[in-house]
Parts: structure tokens; C-alpha cells; sequence
């Protein structure tokens, strides 16, 4: 490595991973825990407040349901921010880390009172990850097309796309 490749700064790439991990990963993991391993009258507040609203406005979903679509949504954003905060080849991973950190949760909850651990949350909560590894699957496909298509508009002026 030369001085001069040393002292380059970081790819837009290696910027936005950088990004997403320090302002997506690292915060919805310090919330998931929150949620899941915190105290017991957050998560039945919040839960009561949403009923509340979801009566109000005439929907007939069911508490089970909306626990449901909540542990989904929940990690929602740690997939999709995880799936930017790694190179595409690591991807897989994000989807196995998702249900790692849903799975050491349910696990931690048989540990503390009042929490109950079930097999669904786990299935939701990987669904969501999943679900946000897509989201950050098509943004980046989307910036990679943009990218090519500012090249081809450019010859002169364009760089060839590297996927690492």
C-alpha cells in the first residue's frame, strides 16, 4: 500500500455501511432489548395504547395479531439495516443473525418473570429481519442501476462498478 491509497478516503460504500451500523444496527439492537428483556409494564403499555387506537379507528385486529405484526415490525429495521452495514456476500449472515439475536431473546426470557417465551415471536421476529434484508437487498440493486446507468449516460466521466 502506497502513502497516497492510504490517505484515500472511504468509498460511499464503505460510508453508508459505516452509517447504517453505527445509526441502524447498534440503536435497533439497544431497542429490541429493550422491548424484549425490559420491563414487563413497557411492552403491556404500549400494547394497550395501540389497542386503544386500533378500537378507535374500527379495526378488528386482535391483540394476538397486533403482537404479531409488532415482532415483525420490530426488526424490520435491523435487517435492512444490517443487510447495508455488510458487503452483499455477507447477506446470509444477516439472515441467520436475525433469528440468532430473536432466538437468544426467547431464550433470555425464560430467565425473567412475567416474560413467556413462544415459538412465534421467533418466527415473526426472523420474518421481519427477513423482510428488511430485502428492503436492503433493493436499495442497493436500485443505487448499483442508478450507478450504471449514470456510467453508461457518461462514458468519460463514469468508474466501473465493483460489488464486493
Amino acid at each position: 500500500m502506497t502513502a497516497s491509497t492510504a490517505s484515500a478516503p472511504p468509498s460511499l460504500a464503505a460510508r453508508v455501511r459505516r452509517a447504517a451500523l453505527l445509526l441502524g444496527v447498534l440503536p435497533t439492537c439497544a431497542a429490541i432489548l429493550v422491548i424484549t428483556l425490559g420491563p414487563t409494564w413497557l411492552v403491556a403499555d404500549g400494547l394497550a395504547l395501540v389497542m386503544t387506537g386500533l378500537e378507535r379507528s374500527g379495526s378488528t385486529l386482535d391483540v394476538g395479531r397486533v403482537e404479531s405484526l409488532a415482532n415483525t415490525a420490530m426488526f424490520v429495521p435491523l435487517g435492512a439495516s444490517l443487510g447495508l452495514a455488510v458487503r452483499p456476500r455477507s447477506w446470509p449472515l444477516v439472515a441467520l443473525a436475525g433469528a440468532a439475536l430473536s432466538a437468544a431473546v426467547e431464550l433470555a426470557q425464560t430467565r425473567l418473570p412475567g416474560r413467556v417465551p413462544d415459538v412465534h415471536d421467533l418466527v415473526a421476529n426472523t420474518g421481519g429481519g427477513l423482510i428488511g434484508l430485502a428492503v436492503a437487498v433493493a436499495l442497493v440493486a436500485v443505487a448499483h442501476l442508478a450507478a450504471l446507468l449514470v456510467r453508461i449516460s457518461r462514458p468519460d466521466r463514469g468508474r466501473p462498478l465493483a460489488v464486493r
